[in-house]
């Protein structure tokens, strides 16, 4: 079990780093000159890899959030599909270095990818479609249409804008289909069990 728990631990790092480069580095200037009840509207990939881990923590001690699990999976998969789409085809054209680029492309594939483990966590309802709509709506009209977008310009801008406003509309519908097809696909190995369970009750015991 040992290379398991590396595995865990790197996966665990992999997020906070990433995580932390967002919130500290690549959206630091934009938080600084945003009116702070509008930051929940920024640094979205960052915000739904946290809202990841804390869905994690929430399923480990038992606590059903549907809404939220259903909501973070929309997050990750639209965020997600959005860094791999866009810096596939505008990564080199931007002032960012190739290093920085494959990265970015590779922690929003791991963002996406992300959802099949919470898929066996929440009952999905029809009515989340349209809480997802109208929410991932309202952020991309703020963060594009009203210019709070200060990371990119035209006409880089326009592509991010219709990019991020074609997985607003597929993206909760998207993941229905993915749940129904895939919902049970780590729930029948209780995988996200064993890991906390073998984690997270050997530090407690400690």
């Amino acid at each position: 079990m040992q290379w398991t728990k590396l595995f865990f631990w790197l996966f665990l790092l992999g997020h906070t780093l990433g995580i932390a480069f967002g919130f500290g580095y690549w959206y630091k200037e934009q938080l600084l000159q945003t009116p702070f009840y509008l930051w929940i509207f920024v640094p979205v990939s960052p915000l739904y890899a946290l809202f990841f881990l804390l869905s994690l923590f929430f399923i480990w001690r038992s606590f059903s959030f549907s809404l939220f699990y259903y909501m973070t999976s929309v997050g990750l998969l639209q965020y997600g599909l959005w860094g791999v789409l866009f810096w596939g085809v505008y990564g080199l054209s931007e002032t960012v270095s190739l290093p920085i680029v494959l990265w970015l492309a590779f922690s929003h594939a791991v963002m996406a990818l992300n959802i099949f483990l919470l898929f066996p966590a929440f009952e999905f309802r029809s009515l989340y479609s349209f809480f997802a709509l109208v929410w991932f709506g309202l952020t991309a009209f703020m963060q594009y249409l009203l210019q709070n977008n200060f990371i990119f310009r035209f006409p880089v801008l326009n592509y991010a804008a219709v990019l991020i406003i074609l997985l607003t509309l597929l993206s909760p519908f998207l993941i229905c289909f993915l749940w129904k097809r895939h919902r049970y696909l780590f729930a029948e190995q209780k995988y996200l069990k064993r890991l906390f369970y073998f984690f997270f009750l050997k530090i407690y015991k400690k």
